[in-house]
């Protein structure tokens, strides 16, 4: 294939997947909108089989394949791409002669400031994530928990065998000690082990976990009404 043709080809492509992840978040913000779950009884909504949640993994492997079809535009033209990174950063000098070698440093270079400037923001977007206060002045994470605990007791409907001990416990609000507590399972089981392994090693079913944080649930809820006045 013509290098002219491949460069069609990957540009073409290029733009309709950019396309489809435009759709996608139209979907996401227009047809789905927020709420259209179907929590708390609600009746959900459905775009040819696909809910809100999943029309937004949509969106973001649409948005990985974009940024690998960008990686694969820019290997195409790695000479062009270092060689206009070295002008923009030596402008004003008198253009010259530089070597392959130097030229591919200027690109790894642009590159690695790419990837530094990503990650940074990852993280420090993931240092300021902020619980913001609920209904009654509780704090987010509190008030969703107990939200949660009066539709589903202990959250054990969100329980998944793909989820860790970690997760789960998080999202019961329990220490992962004395989540493996409630399991029966040894104290060297690590937090990032999943649920589907458990299974295979020690037994542990997936409803075995939602029915223990079930109790868990009903005997704080008791233990919180026998302590009332």
């Amino acid at each position: 294939m013509r290098r002219n043709t491949l460069n069609l080809l990957i540009d073409v492509l290029t733009a309709l997947v950019m396309l489809a992840m435009i759709v996608s978040g139209l979907v996401v913000r227009y047809v789905l909108p927020t709420g259209s779950g179907g929590r708390g009884g609600g009746r959900g909504l459905v775009l040819w089989g696909l809910d809100r949640h999943d029309w937004g993994d949509v969106h973001f492997w649409l948005a990985v394949a974009v940024g690998a079809l960008l990686v694969l535009h820019v290997a195409l033209h790695w000479r062009w791409a270092c060689a206009t990174v070295r002008q923009m950063l030596r402008r004003g000098e008198r253009a010259q002669l530089t070597s392959l070698a130097m030229l591919n440093l200027y690109g790894v270079g642009f590159l690695a400031a790419v990837v530094l400037l990503i990650g940074g923001f990852l993280l420090v977007a993931h240092n300021n994530v902020q619980a913001v206060a609920g209904e009654g002045g509780q704090v987010g994470r509190v008030a969703y928990s107990e939200e949660r605990a009066e539709a589903h007791p202990g959250g054990e409907s969100d329980v998944r065998g793909s989820m860790t001990l970690q997760e789960v416990a998080n999202a019961a609000d329990l220490g992962v000690d004395q989540l493996k507590e409630l399991l029966g399972l040894p104290v060297h089981v690590r937090g990032d082990e999943r649920l589907g392994r458990l299974k295979r090693a020690y037994g542990v079913e997936v409803t075995d976990v939602r029915r223990a944080l079930s109790d868990y649930a009903a005997a704080q809820r008791a233990e919180t009404t026998a302590g009332r006045p």
